[in-house]
């Protein structure tokens, strides 16, 4: 797995020449990367890059070939992958990605790179000591290409890469698209950072999980787990203006290293917050007129790859597509220390956020998840539970009520988990073919271990219609439907 800025260097003076590496390689072994190439010899190829952008951009894992390629309309994907273990095939990962990508291109209108590789490493277990660890489950983007570094995989759906592939995608939209001059003309050698690495990083890990949200995909996180993870971090993080500290991140003496370490996650969830804040702002203002996407395309229009924003200007040009009372917003989240207050459109959804530490009524610790096949849910785990559950029970009624997914799921779920206090319910479960009723009442008392955000359990009909048209996919960047009967107040 190869790196071009850590085996090369930098060649100052050469930014613009052309480059070309040869490569001496065992038969049989292929070069993943989005660089063009050429076989030699069996045992020689050769990659050939533009200029000094396009090496340092362009990643490459050299191993036994595998590969799979997908195609949406227009546009072709490529998976490469090295697995240590030899278990994980690059074929596997199509149906995990394919969506993903559709989805994407629907949410966007116009996918910014039509010919892109994903390339994973997926790191032995072996090989995973204390140190071994670090990195893992991190990944890069690049304008034609990401780089996964990931640990032996868990879940032969690969749904635990949605979400990273999506955000690391949404990385072509910005910074590698839409960025400030400091960006578009970067200093390799000394660097002039940019000021909204809030919109690189905050706003791109927003878009992903709307994205997840508003088209179903089969991910691990969903937004309103990505937000409440984001509210739990954010908090912990001392308040700092996004502007000021982007531009002095890479400035740092010994003592300010690991401040700035920990700062860094900052502008994924702080700026994820402020992302999630100023859509649900948009719509409400506009009455669904315009949402955040819609503001993403018109900026990928204008400053798209060479033509890049005034990093000094920029919150201003972003006021001037949407409404002058969102500068004053701006100023507030971004330029200045504040926390979005998130809770207010948290409430407008119908969505209850609930801050670690707090205690709540429940039948035990149980977690579930979804047989995709037959839409059922399986016990995941349960522990300290007063029902008798085991793992890979197959829950099929609440209450004598059937429970699959579905559009009333949700309230059965949180009757199962979410229970008022001495709440009593049965279940009928299927275990080995036997089919069983459950019976107790809610009386543990369990500890939030986490932030975590809830469907309301009483909705009003304002809420659900908010929520609704919050995640309604609005296809191409375009408005969702029937704008008429979007919340907001009138202009």
């Amino acid at each position: 797995m190869i790196n071009y800025h850590l085996l090369t260097g930098y060649f100052e003076g050469y930014e613009d020449a052309p480059f070309a590496i040869t490569y001496t390689k065992p038969s049989g072994w292929y070069g993943h990367t989005a660089l063009t190439q050429e076989a030699l010899s069996p045992t020689v190829d050769r990659h050939v890059a533009a200029s000094y952008f396009e090496l340092a951009d362009s990643p490459v894992i050299y191993a036994q070939a595998d590969t799979a390629s997908f195609t949406v309309p227009g546009a072709r994907f490529h998976i490469g992958i090295h697995d240590e273990s030899g278990t994980a095939k690059a074929h596997q990962l199509v149906p995990a990605l394919r969506p993903m990508m559709e989805a994407i291109q629907d949410f966007t209108g116009d996918l910014p790179s039509k010919d892109y590789h994903f390339l994973f490493y997926f790191v032995a277990n072996e090989h995973v000591n204390l140190f071994g660890q670090i990195g893992l489950g991190s990944a890069l983007e690049h304008n034609h290409s990401s780089l996964y570094f990931f640990g032996q995989p868990y879940d032969t759906t690969f749904r635990n890469v949605i979400y990273i592939g999506a955000h690391e995608y949404y990385h072509t939209w910005t910074p590698l698209s839409i960025h400030s001059e400091h960006i578009d003309d970067f200093n390799f050698d000394v660097p002039n950072m940019s000021q909204h690495l809030w919109l690189y990083e905050g706003v791109t890990d927003y878009l992903a999980g709307l994205t997840i949200s508003q088209y179903d995909l089969n991910s691990y996180t969903s937004l309103d787990i990505a937000l409440a993870g984001a509210m739990e971090t954010a908090k912990k993080r001392r308040p700092v203006s996004f502007t000021e500290s982007s531009v002095d991140i890479v400035k740092a003496n010994n003592l300010e290293w690991l401040d700035k370490i920990l700062q860094l996650t900052n502008y994924y969830e702080r700026g994820e917050l402020i992302a999630f804040y100023l859509d649900a702002y948009l719509m409400e203002r506009s009455q669904g007129r315009m949402r955040l996407q819609q503001v993403m395309q018109q900026l990928a229009q204008q400053y798209g790859h060479g033509r890049p924003f005034s990093d000094a200007t920029f919150l201003d040009d972003l006021t001037a597509m949407t409404y002058p009372e969102v500068r004053e917003l701006l100023a507030r989240y971004v330029e200045g220390e504040e926390l979005p207050p998130c809770e207010e459109y948290f409430e407008k959804m119908g969505w209850d956020y609930t801050p670690k530490g707090s205690r709540y009524p429940a039948y035990g610790d149980i977690l579930f998840t979804v047989d995709r096949e037959t839409d059922k849910f399986l016990v995941y785990r349960a522990k300290k539970d007063v029902l008798g559950l085991k793992k890979g029970d197959t829950i099929l009624r609440v209450n004598g009520e059937p429970f699959v997914r579905g559009d009333d799921y949700s309230r059965l779920f949180r009757t199962v988990l979410r229970p008022e206090a001495n709440a009593e319910i049965t279940l009928e479960v299927n275990r080995g073919g036997e089919t069983l009723t459950l019976t107790g009442r809610a009386t543990r008392k369990l500890k939030v271990e986490y932030d975590r955000i809830e469907n309301t359990a009483n909705p009003t009909e304002e809420q659900l219609a908010f929520r609704k048209y919050f995640l309604t996919p609005s296809s191409g960047g375009g408005a969702a439907p029937d704008v008429r009967d979007s919340p907001g107040q009138q202009e």
